[in-house]
């Protein structure tokens, strides 16, 4: 099953944290490199992948990875 990758969009994950935690990300979890995080999802096709992701992530923070 093909597997895909995906890396965090790092200015929407910085919104959404500040949105949701009404704090800023940084001041409140200090210095962390968000570029160190990805996620592989095994599925039959992107699509699948999609789906998948939205059941436990927040889809817009993510990009497929080249």
């Amino acid at each position: 099953m093909p597997k895909y990758t995906y890396t965090v969009i790092k200015d929407v994950v910085e919104k959404i944290y500040e949105l949701n935690a009404e704090k800023d990300l940084y001041e409140s979890l200090g210095k962390i490199e968000l570029d160190n995080i990805s996620i592989t999802v095994e599925a039959e096709n992107e699509e699948e992948a999609t789906e998948i992701r939205k059941a436990v992530t927040d889809i817009t923070m993510w990009e497929l990875k080249p």
